[in-house]
């Protein structure tokens, strides 16, 4: 099977630069706007990778979806820091 091939192009604003992601890029890896991307370069290829969610939206989706703080144990909230074990 043959790789997908997307055109695009780097423009500039300001003293910024910006790449232009088709529609169909975004709907096929279902990025929206303002998602936050992780960027590789990899054997001269550049990789881009969806970042994962930020803690703070986990925990709003959390309580958003009925979850209370009598749940907490039934949730993976990651490795500990340290300083909450204070």
């Amino acid at each position: 099977m043959k790789t997908k091939v997307y055109e695009t192009q780097l423009y500039r604003n300001g003293n910024s630069q910006y790449l232009d992601l088709p529609k169909s890029i975004m709907g096929e890896l279902e990025l929206g706007i303002g998602e936050a991307l992780n960027c590789y370069i990899e054997n001269g290829r550049i990789i881009f990778e969806k970042k994962e969610k930020p803690f703070i939206e986990e925990w709003d989706e959390f309580f958003e979806s009925g979850g209370s703080y009598k749940d907490y144990e039934k949730v993976d909230w990651g490795k500990t820091a340290g300083r909450e074990l204070c």
